[in-house]
C-alpha cells in the first residue's frame, strides 16, 4: 500500500509540476505583454507630449494671425473713415465751386445786360 501511495504522490506532483510550469508559461507571456504594452503606452505619452508641444506653437501662429487681423481690421477702418471724409470735403468743395459758378454766370450776364 506504501508503494501505491508513494505512486500516487508521485502522479501528483507531477501533475502539479506540470500545471506550475503552465502557470509559468501564462505568467511569462503575460509578463512579456505588460512590458510590451508599458513600452507603447511611454512611446504615446511621448508622442502626445510633442503633439501638445505643437500644438501650443500652433496656438501662438493662430494668436498672432488673428492680432494682425485686429491691427489690419483697424488700419481699414482709420483708412475709410479718411476716405470717407475727404470724399465728404470733395462733395462740399464741388457744391461750393458749383454756387461760386453760378454766382459769377450771373454776374456775367447782369454785365452783358449793361453793356
Amino acid at each position: 500500500m506504501f508503494v501505491f501511495q508513494k505512486y500516487a504522490m508521485e502522479q501528483e506532483i507531477k501533475e502539479l509540476k506540470i500545471e506550475c510550469d503552465a502557470t509559468f508559461e501564462v505568467s511569462t507571456q503575460m509578463k512579456a505583454d505588460a512590458d510590451m504594452v508599458m513600452q507603447e503606452n511611454q512611446t504615446l505619452e511621448s508622442k502626445n507630449e510633442e503633439l501638445q508641444t505643437a500644438l501650443e506653437g500652433e496656438k501662438g501662429k493662430v494668436k498672432t494671425l488673428e492680432d494682425k487681423v485686429k491691427k489690419l481690421q483697424t488700419t481699414l477702418e482709420k483708412e475709410t473713415k479718411g476716405k470717407n471724409k475727404a470724399e465728404n470735403e470733395v462733395v462740399s468743395v464741388t457744391h461750393k465751386l458749383n454756387k461760386l459758378k453760378d454766382a459769377k454766370m450771373k454776374v456775367d450776364s447782369s454785365l452783358v445786360e449793361k453793356t
